[in-house]
């Protein structure tokens, strides 16, 4: 990550990511040393559960540490320096939602342990996908949510969201400013075209975004 540390607002967001994760790791590592000791002086042996999972736990947050900046450069990487300094400048200011904003450059996404940006200029198709688990393939238990980038380069981006979280309508607000090529919400025939015949897709992306710039350009 040090290549962008002159990109200050979006490597202050690293630098808490990271520290977040080394404090983790930290405490975990300590709660494993606190338990083992007093497994050693035969306290009781539920105490290995702890343990474990403290153990594991600090395995996963140490990884972490180790990642976490290789990860976040090869996110940032997808833009180029011009538009990275454009989406820097732009963070301190940014209208956030559910760690959501958008910039002209990039959708901007802010998690605990997580930052990425979406070139605005590759998404075609954004909805919500939402998961059933089910008992005995009946009763359904548990649910949950994903926000879905379909891009032109024929990837799929998913990131968690909450149930009941409305985050496609407000990429819609937002993006709509910059883009009017992009595809909102599912459907059988949107997944067909993104599956099946995304070429056409794109084709009618860039038809809709051509008769947005067309417009744009008569008003000024």
């Amino acid at each position: 990550m040090n290549r962008y540390r002159e990109f200050k607002n979006l490597y202050q967001v690293y630098k808490k990511m990271f520290r977040k994760s080394l404090i983790a790791f930290l405490v975990l590592i300590v709660l494993c040393v606190i338990f083992f000791v007093l497994i050693v002086f035969d306290m009781p042996i539920e105490l290995m559960i702890g343990v474990v999972i403290c153990f594991f736990g600090g395995i996963a947050a140490g990884i972490m540490c180790l990642v976490l900046g290789p990860l976040t450069a090869k996110r940032l990487s997808k833009l180029d320096p011009i538009a990275l300094s454009r989406v820097n400048e732009a963070l301190p200011t940014l209208k956030m939602q559910e760690g959501f904003g958008v910039t002209a450059d990039a959708i901007v996404i802010v998690r605990s342990m997580a930052l990425y940006l979406y070139p605005v200029k590759n998404a075609l198709w954004i909805h919500k996908n939402v998961t059933t688990t089910t008992l005995y393939g009946i009763i359904p238990i548990y649910k949950s949510s994903s926000l879905v980038i379909g891009g032109k380069d024929k990837k799929s981006f998913q990131i968690s969201i909450k149930n009941k979280s409305e985050i496609v309508d407000y990429l819609h607000t937002e993006l709509e400013k910059y883009r009017k090529g992009i595809f909102y919400g599912y459907s059988d025939e949107l997944s067909r075209l993104f599956c099946n015949d995304i070429d056409r897709m794109i084709a009618m992306s860039a038809e809709y975004d051509s008769e947005y710039n067309e417009m744009t350009f008569e008003n000024t």
